[in-house]
């Protein structure tokens, strides 16, 4: 009989870790905050700061009669949240440690790995339509041309004050057969040795921004999103007492907990990876007016001189392909 290897969960945390940070897709995009912040923190919510920004005056030329206006320099920032409490759990028979698995790290880790991911993705995905864009995107049809679309949502992003680095486009299915079908991503002639589109089913980027397929989504679901338009919290649980095996590890901003117990009463081990996570929208636009004389945008200040937000996120936009052509005059 073949002999079995089984590992430790100091192994099969960081075996876990590994593969969560290679498979996960949209967590991997967004900017992610490690969970030393949130221990004691009130309510699980921490706030975190996105910017620090002030405002310049003109002083009187020539002549002193009045002193000059010190301004405070103000913080741009939002509050992220832990809600979530992932987990996956299996169990493991003593047939099955006896007979069946002859390896945990293809066997036990890479499912239950994959599982977390899937989890871990849906949890951004509500994030991302949840989210509480300042401007839709504009308005797409089946036979619009991507690149004169594409080039009016970068248009929108940058209107919008957006980064201007770290862009993505994220896509359904619909979206992504709509890309394929369109010249600007596949030419006319492309043929698998001279188009990597067409070789690879890939689709680079259009407009300064990654398209990215995100099974996830539904098919006719678009996002234009900055790297930073959402935050995602993470944070492993501690070993709990007891447990036959437990080891917790972190890489990267991610951390796992991993418990590996026998219950004698069903005669099998229980393997269960397991963190918390919470996602939460960046909206730390803040409210600018013109002035009435210059005509130049100014930011707005409340009575303490600190910065007005307006509690929109301006670093994505978020709509959908309409099915068939655009309507005609």
């Amino acid at each position: 009989m073949a002999e079995h290897t089984f590992i430790k969960s100091e192994k099969y945390v960081s075996l876990g870790l590994a593969a969560l940070d290679q498979f996960a897709l949209l967590p991997n995009i967004f900017k992610r905050i490690s969970g030393d912040s949130f221990r004691y923190a009130k309510d699980d919510t921490v706030t975190w700061t996105t910017g620090r920004v002030t405002t310049a005056r003109d002083y009187e030329w020539r002549t002193r009669t009045a002193p000059i206006v010190l301004d405070k320099i103000g913080q741009t920032k939002v509050s992220i949240s832990l809600d979530t409490h992932i987990y996956q759990g299996v169990a493991v028979t003593n047939e099955q440690r006896t007979l069946d698995v002859r390896s945990y790290a293809t066997e036990i880790v890479q499912p239950q790995v994959e599982a977390l991911v899937n989890r871990a993705e849906g949890k951004v995905v509500v994030g991302l339509r949840s989210a509480d864009f300042k401007s839709p995107l504009p308005t797409v049809y089946e036979d619009s041309d991507p690149f004169t679309w594409a080039l009016a949502v970068r248009k929108l992003l940058n209107a919008n004050g957006a980064p201007k680095t770290g862009r993505y486009l994220l896509v359904g299915a619909a979206v992504e057969n709509w890309l394929l079908s369109s010249q600007r991503i596949v030419p006319d002639g492309s043929t698998p040795e001279n188009n990597r589109a067409v070789r690879e089913a890939s689709l680079g980027r259009i407009a300064d921004m990654t398209i990215v397929p995100v099974p996830a989504l539904e098919d006719y679901e678009i996002f234009a999103v900055t790297s930073d338009a959402l935050a995602i919290a993470n944070v492993a649980p501690v070993v709990p007492e007891g447990v036959v095996d437990g080891a917790v590890r972190r890489y990267r901003n991610w951390s796992l907990l991993h418990t590996y117990n026998y219950d004698p009463s069903y005669q099998q081990n229980t393997s269960v990876l397991s963190t918390f996570m919470g996602v939460s929208s960046v909206n730390d636009e803040l409210q600018v007016q013109r002035n009435a004389t210059t005509k130049l945008p100014e930011l707005v200040l409340d009575e303490n001189g600190d910065p007005v937000p307006t509690g929109k996120n301006v670093r994505g936009a978020k709509g959908t392909l309409t099915e068939g052509p655009a309507p005609t005059d």
